[in-house]
């Protein structure tokens, strides 16, 4: 296992998914409102964090290495504000497009002393136009001239930017680069990702693609993924379980690691901090026991904050090393 203190710095990584800002509505409630038996959030404040592909990426950032950001934005005020939101964390926005068709997607928690209420989308779900998808493949063009990208990451949250002729037109640029790519897929485009180094999708997202057999967890696991390791001629399949672990599938065997015990206080964004860790340990040729171990605490350590929040290489280090 990793003893050695881990180090991401120098690794180069494109991150290309849907972007997204998380708003954080939080307030106090200490009454009902006449006009409907509904509470009403008072003393409110505003937060916005960086969501979707662009925590990725963040995360990526947290951990020491350089990511390159590409998605597309609306035409509107949230896109300026999830630009800003980027550069306070020092990631670029030169590589999200305008698109004059779409509204930025932006997720709006609202809180109440600590206890999630509601959440409210915005967001549009069509598949981006060709302009603006020759457009993004013209960014990535440059990015690959000018850059020596050690690894990708395919980040879909089916909200219509990776849509399956895009998807073809990136992995031929990766392919031609020799630029090694892994995957957080969802339903839409589950099966448009052939040869990636890892594919990571969740439980759901596998029975939803490969639908139920009535098994036990273990056969299914091993049935579903050599299913998709047939079908997409992976190298890895990496199925996240929630609080049941993760399974692997690879040339080291199959195998599931439980979770340690937590105490969780907000899922969001542990899937993007275990995405985040694959692709830097991808990069630096760890074994899936490694991978594995250090996506486990990844996903650990963001489940006990609150709200949608990276995993920095300081955290990472210090629970692992409480592990030796």
């Amino acid at each position: 296992m990793v003893k050695e203190i881990l180090n991401f710095e120098g690794i180069k990584v494109v991150v290309i998914g849907d972007v997204m800002l998380d708003r954080y509505l939080r307030g106090s409630v200490e009454r009902i409102s006449p006009e409907a038996p509904v509470p009403v959030l008072e003393k409110a404040t505003y937060e916005n964090c960086l969501g979707g592909a662009a925590n990725v990426a963040l995360n990526i950032k947290s951990l020491g290495a350089e990511p390159f950001l590409f998605g597309v934005i609306g035409n509107e005020e949230d896109g300026e504000i999830l630009k800003s939101c980027l550069k306070l964390q020092h990631i670029k926005s030169d590589y999200l497009i305008k698109d004059v068709s779409r509204v930025t997607t932006v997720k709006t928690r609202i809180i109440a002393d600590k206890q999630h209420l509601l959440r409210v989308d915005k967001e549009d779900r069509h598949d981006i136009i060709g302009t603006v998808e020759d457009q993004c493949i013209a960014a990535l063009e440059q990015l690959l001239l000018a850059e020596q990208i050690d690894i990708a990451i395919f980040q879909d949250y089916n909200k219509g930017f990776l849509k399956n002729t895009f998807i073809q037109r990136v992995r031929a640029l990766f392919s031609g680069k020799k630029i090694p790519y892994i995957v957080d897929p969802k339903k839409e485009n589950f099966w448009e990702y052939q040869n990636a180094e890892i594919f990571k999708p969740n439980l759901k997202e596998v029975k939803e693609a490969l639908g139920e057999t009535g098994q036990g967890l273990k056969e299914y696991l091993q049935w579903a993924s050599k299913e998709i390791k047939n079908r997409l001629k992976v190298q890895k399949v990496i199925i996240t379980l929630a609080s049941d672990g993760i399974y692997s599938d690879s040339d080291e065997g199959c195998q599931i690691l439980p979770t340690k015990e937590i105490k969780v206080r907000d899922v969001c964004g542990a899937g993007d901090a275990v995405i985040s860790i694959l692709a830097l340990s991808e990069a630096l040729k760890l074994s899936i026991p490694q991978m594995m171990k250090l996506s486990n605490l990844a996903g650990g350590i963001v489940c006990e904050k609150n709200g949608v929040a990276p995993v920095t290489i300081t955290e990472l280090n210090e629970e692992n090393s409480s592990l030796e």
